[in-house]
């Protein structure tokens, strides 16, 4: 694997009626929003009434996705995208593709988060590859944040401005590597997209 740093740029019941919570679970895992892997959880609830407005685009940084497997770190671009690492497992990609990465100015506007306080990721990948695994976005929180005050929660922004919920997992301080040190969070993609996340306070 190679470390890289950017520089810029059904079940039924037994009365035969269709078990609704089964029902979600299959169909989460059918698509691809469901990661086995342990420490990856799925926010309970979606907020509701959100809208996002979307705005311009600022690409940021691009990099080669390797069948072998990649790190690559945004870096030095003067963003609020600095800092974000993406992880990509070997046998994600089946030959090298590229990745962009950007930043979308658009806003996000939910009744009980007065201001959007994270930035929004735009990923693209290079046309017609599906990834067998998904690609882990390890995003540092800003200092001084206390994780015990309240839970992140990641979006995907679908092309009508709804939000629909991303595997993430908590945020936790990370000591283990040099280009990861800090308080994280990680989401994880099989698709490309935008991307946004929030914290809002534990209830």
């Amino acid at each position: 694997m190679r470390m890289r740093i950017a520089t810029g740029t059904k079940t039924m019941t037994r009365t035969g009626a269709p078990n609704l919570t089964v029902m979600m679970l299959m169909t989460l895992i059918l698509t691809g929003t469901i990661l086995g892997d342990s420490g990856v959880v799925m926010s309970g609830t979606l907020p509701h009434n959100q809208f996002f407005t979307p705005g311009e685009t600022m690409p940021v940084a691009e990099f080669v996705a390797l069948p072998t497997g990649s790190v690559y770190q945004i870096c030095h671009t003067d963003t609020p995208l600095d800092g974000i690492v993406f992880h990509v497992p070997p046998g994600t990609v089946p030959f090298p593709a590229n990745i962009q990465i950007a930043l979308n100015t658009g806003i996000l506007r939910m009744p009980d988060i007065p201001e959007h306080q994270f930035p929004v990721l735009q990923i693209s990948f290079e046309k017609n590859i599906r990834l067998a695994r998904p690609v882990r976005v390890s995003v540092p929180l800003p200092w001084g944040t206390d994780p015990s005050a309240g839970a992140v929660t990641a979006f995907s922004v679908n092309e009508d401005g709804s939000l629909s919920l991303v595997m993430s997992s908590p945020a936790g301080e990370v000591s283990g590597t040099n280009h990861e040190k800090g308080l994280r969070f990680s989401l994880y993609t099989f698709h490309p997209g935008l991307f946004t996340w929030i914290m809002k306070p534990h209830l």
